[in-house]
């Protein structure tokens, strides 16, 4: 089931004491909330309109494409399309889990020579009142 966008949704993005963000359905990040920022140093306006991917460090790119990739099929598995013969081939992606790694400012784990915070991410599709499918929350 889908997480309705709402007025409640987004007052969990934005209030939540752990990470949230949100993309469209492509993968573009579309919110990121206040704890975000705490960890990552990054602001809204440095990701919004940005895909995840490209806010991603190289490290964990192809399970984070995974992952969306999962979320989105099994949304258009419940909207009438089969995924027949779909599998998740990254040890670092399963279901709509996935561990995310942001190249940040400050104090935080080196990861090729570059500052990283690691983030546990479940991803989980939202949808508009109507039950289109209409993106995806990640929640840490």
């Amino acid at each position: 089931a889908a997480l309705a966008l709402s007025k409640d949704l987004d007052t969990l993005i934005h209030k939540a004491r752990v990470p949230v963000f949100s993309m469209d359905t492509v993968g573009r990040v579309t919110e990121w909330n206040t704890n975000l920022i705490k960890l990552t140093g990054l602001k809204p306006a440095d990701v919004v309109g940005k895909m995840l991917v490209d806010v991603a460090s190289a490290d964990c790119k192809e399970s984070v494409e995974e992952c969306i990739a999962h979320v989105v099929k099994n949304m258009s598995a419940e909207e009438g399309e089969s995924t027949a013969g779909d599998t998740m081939a990254s040890s670092t992606c399963v279901q709509n889990f996935v561990e995310l790694s942001i190249t940040v400012a400050g104090e935080a784990k080196k990861v090729g020579g570059m500052q990283v915070r690691q983030l546990a991410m479940t991803m989980v599709p939202k949808s508009t009142t109507d039950g289109s499918f209409s993106g995806i929350v990640a929640i840490g």
